[in-house]
């Protein structure tokens, strides 16, 4: 049995990836060929067409692609994100470099400047949800059940 394939919608909704039917009984007028074809504002268009208009929707006035802005405050950074960013920079060793883990927040996120890295992560490290350094060292930040000297790091008990 073939899986249903669906519709992907970019530019707000106006511009539409949808598949074309297998079938001839449902396909219509459409041609049968099981690709997929584009539907700028309810109708066809060409590949071409809709590349260029996707093109135009995601740039400024200026030719710039639109991207968010990046973080500016703590506030910013989603902790559970700052977290797995730790996770993925450990790599199984349970201790993370803070230069790797900036490197992953960093392909989530978009650049973040070292002192708002740093001062997020002297945050987390405050409230005892990481464990690390960030003195400027190598910061070995970790998860407090990787801790390797929970006695006088980050006990996760609350104390």
């Amino acid at each position: 049995m073939r899986a249903e394939r669906q519709s992907t919608a970019y530019c707000g909704g106006r511009l539409v990836l949808e598949p074309v039917c297998d079938d001839v009984r449902k396909s219509g007028a459409y041609r049968v060929f099981g690709g997929f074809r584009w539907l700028l504002d309810g109708e066809d268009v060409e590949p071409v067409v809709a590349e260029a208009f996707r093109i135009v929707w995601e740039t400024d006035m200026f030719g710039r692609p639109c991207v968010p802005p990046p973080p500016r405050q703590c506030k910013d950074i989603d902790d559970d994100a700052f977290l797995d960013a730790v996770c993925r920079a450990a790599r199984g060793y349970g201790v993370a470099m803070s230069w790797d883990v900036q490197s992953e927040l960093e392909s989530v996120l978009g650049p973040i400047p070292p002192n708002l890295f740093t001062a997020k992560a002297r945050r987390l490290i405050a409230r005892r949800v990481l464990g690390g350094c960030v003195c400027g060292c190598q910061g070995d930040f970790h998860l407090p059940y990787n801790c390797p000297t929970p006695a006088d790091c980050c006990r996760s008990d609350g104390n």
